[in-house]
C-alpha cells in the first residue's frame, strides 16, 4: 500500500481518506506508516472512523467512496489469513462500487 500512495498519490491535487472501521486499542497505530509518508510528501489526508458494529463494513466502504467521489479505493488482503486472498469485503467493494479499485498484497508469504 505505502507503493500506491507513493507513486500514485498527486500532492498537489489529491486527498487520501483513511477509513478506520471497529477500531480497536490493537489495531492503534496501524496506520501511522501511511501518514507519515502522505505528510512528508504533503499530501492532504482525513481519518474517517466508524465504531457502528450494525453497519456491514464493505457496504459503508462503498457509501463512504460514492460519497467522497473517490476516484480510486485501496484494499489490502484479509489479514487474518497467512495466503494472499480476496476477502469477502473486497470481493463485496469491487462488484459494487463505481470507483477503481487496487488490490495490495503481502509480499512476505
Amino acid at each position: 500500500m505505502l507503493f500506491v500512495l507513493r507513486y500514485l498519490v498527486r500532492p498537489d491535487k489529491d486527498v487520501v481518506h483513511l477509513f478506520y472501521k471497529n477500531t480497536a486499542k490493537d489495531a492503534e497505530g496501524f496506520f501511522d506508516p501511511y501518514i507519515a509518508l502522505l505528510d512528508d510528501m504533503k499530501v492532504q489526508h482525513d481519518a474517517i472512523f466508524s465504531e457502528d458494529r450494525e453497519l456491514n463494513v464493505a457496504a459503508e466502504i462503498v457509501k463512504k467512496a460514492s460519497d467522497l467521489e473517490c476516484e480510486f479505493i485501496v484494499l489490502g488482503k484479509k489479514r487474518t489469513r497467512s495466503r494472499a486472498m480476496i476477502g469477502s469485503i473486497t470481493d463485496y467493494v469491487a462488484a459494487r462500487s463505481k470507483s477503481s479499485i487496487i488490490i495490495c498484497k503481502d509480499s512476505r508469504f
